[in-house]
């Protein structure tokens, strides 16, 4: 009996370290893990709650990989839910889904794509402005494929009563097709739509061609205040710029308008060197005009946490 007893403890260690010792295999559950999520918000689609309905969304048009699956049931919420916020949800992730920025849309989703744009497109006169600036900006992120709408999304540009979508309008026109670049500056120079200028100068602020530079430029001597602000904005994201129109710049530091003068600061302080920024900033700082002295004080804190981050010159 106990000559065995060696054997015996020598077995249920081995049993003991089989049960405790960490698997090296992967668990059952981890590659079934994604397919349940998405079809649990799949499942979630049908929720009441439209609140539950938007997460569930919106948690697939952030899949990775990309839910395709989900496709067809956002196409049809993005067509028939009666709450707002939803299709607003339902036609981002469309934009998403089938967005070509980073990766290509499989040839087997192609049909589902075209599908989206025509859902996107006939979203353009959907009752809520909210959902019909998602639908055009969605248009703008599948791209290319959307060409065929580009003349619409132009018409609505230079449409006047508008006004709320000509920034998505344009948007959308320069990532579905940078050709119509030069088509929305010709726009630019002779529409006397204040608002269509403002949108159309917001584009251009996202490129940075010479011709895009110049037509911004001409507008710096726009009558409308808002107009000139704008192209100051779209200045402010270029490089380099003319030397001629920084010059221009600085002088609109000193514009009757304070919008405008707000705006000729922030842009120089993108544009210009510290020894020729901090003068103008400094000067700035007893300007009696509430919205200019914001500017200044958000100005002086990006300074300071500027100042902060740079490591001290060691002599």
């Amino acid at each position: 009996m106990f000559r065995s007893a060696p054997i015996i403890l020598l077995l249920v260690g081995l049993t003991a370290f089989t049960i405790a010792a960490p698997s090296t295999r992967p668990s059952p559950t981890t590659h079934s893990s994604r397919p349940k999520g998405i079809a649990a918000n799949i499942q979630a689609l049908s929720d009441s709650d439209p609140d539950a309905r938007t997460r569930a969304i919106e948690t697939l048009a952030h899949s990775d990989p990309k839910a395709y699956v989900a496709a067809p049931a956002i196409l049809k919420i993005a067509a028939s839910d009666p709450e707002p916020q939803v299709r607003v949800a339902a036609f981002r992730a469309l934009g998403s889904l089938y967005s070509e920025r980073f990766r290509r849309v499989p040839p087997n989703q192609e049909s589902n794509r075209d599908k989206a744009i025509a859902a996107c497109a006939s979203s353009i006169d959907d009752p809520q402005t909210e959902v019909r600036g998602t639908a055009i900006e969605s248009l703008g992120f599948i791209g290319p494929a959307a060409s065929a709408h580009v003349p619409t999304l132009l018409k609505l540009l230079n449409d006047e009563r508008e006004e709320r979508l000509h920034r998505h309008a344009a948007r959308a026109l320069r990532m579905i097709d940078p050709n119509t670049l030069p088509t929305m500056r010709d726009l630019l120079a002779h529409t006397i739509n204040l608002s269509t200028q403002r949108a159309i100068l917001f584009v251009l602020g996202e490129s940075n061609t010479p011709a895009d530079q110049s037509a911004a430029t001409s507008l710096l001597k726009s009558p409308d205040p808002t107009v000139v602000a704008a192209a100051i904005g779209a200045l402010s994201m270029m490089h380099p710029v003319a030397d001629a129109t920084l010059n221009q710049i600085e002088q609109l530091v000193t514009s009757p308008d304070d919008e405008v003068r707000s705006s000729a600061l922030r842009a120089a302080s993108r544009l210009f060197p510290p020894d020729r920024f901090q003068p103008l900033l400094d000067k700035a700082a007893s300007d009696p005009s509430p919205t200019v002295q914001a500017t200044v004080k958000g100005l002086q804190r990006r300074s300071a946490t500027r100042r902060s981050r740079t490591p001290a010159t060691q002599n």
